[in-house]
């Protein structure tokens, strides 16, 4: 009778102790508590993140009050850049698009699965179209996209919408703004996207998320850099 009454004690014990693991979400996989990636060749990239952020890639300098800085990889760039008046040095550097998806590894890499999400990753593509405004993403798409408050409606010939990401065609001309990843970057639980833009110039990438009215609008820097893991420095 002991026995019996130990033993349903022990399966009791154990069973509280799963369901507390499930509620509190440490019992989950990795992959559940990470990004949802959803392309491959950033997927890729992530799958070997300490070679991305220690390659090599080509150099960048700048003289400063306290000396000179050498920038030859993501975490030379990263730790550099903590600082905004290197930050606008190197990020204003012609050859600084070698290292504009540096930040977005980073924060994919250390970003939580949202608890909220804007929506089916199937229709990622129409939200791109119905709440970015292209005005604010000025640095990255081309002068031919006109002004307008969605993308869906700015001046193109042809707007493709694909289940996660938008392309604009004009003439013969092609624009893609495709969604690689969501994730929880700043710790509110709602969703942000990264995002890559090509066909315009060099690979550009960004990181979105939601204003109060639900539009889609380009991360501050310095707001994502904690998140990511940078501490940071004095000016």
């Amino acid at each position: 009778m002991w026995t019996l009454a130990a033993a349903l004690i022990l399966m009791g014990g154990i069973f509280a102790a799963a369901t507390a693991l499930d509620r509190s979400g440490a019992g989950t996989s990795g992959a559940a508590r990470g990004a949802v990636v959803h392309d491959r060749s950033f997927a890729a990239a992530l799958s070997r993140f300490p070679e991305e952020m220690s390659r090599t890639r080509p150099e960048l300098s700048g003289s400063f009050a306290d000396g000179d800085v050498s920038v030859r990889s993501c975490l030379d760039f990263l730790t550099a850049t903590v600082r905004p008046d290197r930050l606008r040095h190197f990020g204003g550097l012609a050859d600084s698009y070698h290292y504009d998806d540096c930040l977005p590894l980073r924060a994919a890499y250390l970003g939580r699965s949202p608890r909220d999400f804007i929506g089916p990753d199937q229709r990622l593509g129409q939200i791109l179209g119905d709440r970015l405004d292209p005005s604010r993403l000025k640095d990255l798409l081309p002068a031919w996209i006109r002004p307008a408050r969605r993308l869906r409606d700015a001046g193109a010939d042809r707007i493709e919408i694909l289940p996660r990401g938008i392309v604009l065609h004009q003439g013969g001309r092609a624009v893609a703004v495709d969604v690689l990843a969501s994730a929880d970057i700043t710790g509110r639980g709602i969703e942000d996207l990264i995002i890559r833009v090509t066909g315009s110039g060099p690979v550009r990438y960004a990181l979105l998320e939601q204003d109060q009215s639900g539009a889609l609008v380009p991360m501050d820097r310095q707001a994502v850099v904690p998140h990511a893991g940078i501490a940071s420095q004095p000016d």
